[in-house]
C-alpha cells in the first residue's frame, strides 16, 4: 500500500508542477482515502491549499501531518506558515473593512452656487445695504440742511437778470 500511495503522491506532485492544481488535489484526496494517516499526503495537500491561498484549509492538512509526524520538523514549520499566513489574512481583510466602514474624510472646500457673486453670508449683505442706505439718507439730509442755510451758495439775482439793470 505504500507504494500504490508514493505512486499517488509522485502523479499528484507531477499535476503540481504542471499547474493543474485541481487534478494533484484530486489524486491527494484519493491517497487519503487509501491511508488517512500518511502525513505526506496530507502534507501535498496543504501545499496545494498554500499554493490557491485557502489558508485555513492549509492549516488544517499541515496540523494532522504534524500530529501524524511529530518528530518532523518541516511539517512543523509549514504549519507554523500557515499560522502566519492566515492571521496576516484576517490581519489585512480587519484592515480594509475598517476602511470601508469609515472613510477616511478630507476637507476639502465647497463649492457654492453664485460664490463670486455672494461671498458673504446673506444675512451680513443685507444688513450692510441697509446701513449704506441709511448713511446715504442721513448724509443727504446734512447736506440739504447745511446748504439751504448757506447765504453765499444761494445767487441773489436769478439768471435771467444778469447782466440787465433796473
Amino acid at each position: 500500500m505504500d507504494e500504490e500511495i508514493s505512486a499517488l503522491l509522485s502523479r499528484a506532485n507531477l499535476a503540481r508542477v504542471r499547474g493543474n492544481l485541481a487534478e494533484a488535489q484530486t489524486i491527494c484526496q484519493s491517497a487519503l482515502e487509501l491511508c488517512p494517516t500518511s502525513a505526506d499526503s496530507h502534507s501535498l495537500l496543504g501545499d496545494l491549499f498554500a499554493a490557491q491561498e485557502k489558508h485555513d484549509e492549509a492549516l488544517h492538512c499541515y496540523s494532522v501531518a504534524a500530529e501524524l509526524k511529530p518528530q518532523n520538523a518541516a511539517l512543523a514549520e509549514k504549519r507554523d506558515k500557515a499560522i502566519q499566513a492566515r492571521h496576516l489574512r484576517l490581519l489585512t481583510n480587519q484592515q480594509q473593512a475598517q476602511r470601508l466602514a469609515v472613510p477616511e474624510v478630507t476637507p476639502t472646500a465647497v463649492p457654492r452656487k453664485n460664490a463670486s457673486r455672494h461671498p458673504l453670508p446673506r444675512w451680513l449683505m443685507v444688513t450692510l445695504v441697509a446701513i449704506g442706505g441709511l448713511v446715504v439718507l442721513l448724509l443727504g439730509v446734512w447736506l440739504g440742511t447745511t446748504l439751504a442755510h448757506r447765504d453765499d451758495l444761494v445767487p441773489t439775482k436769478l439768471p435771467a437778470t444778469v447782466g440787465r439793470k433796473d
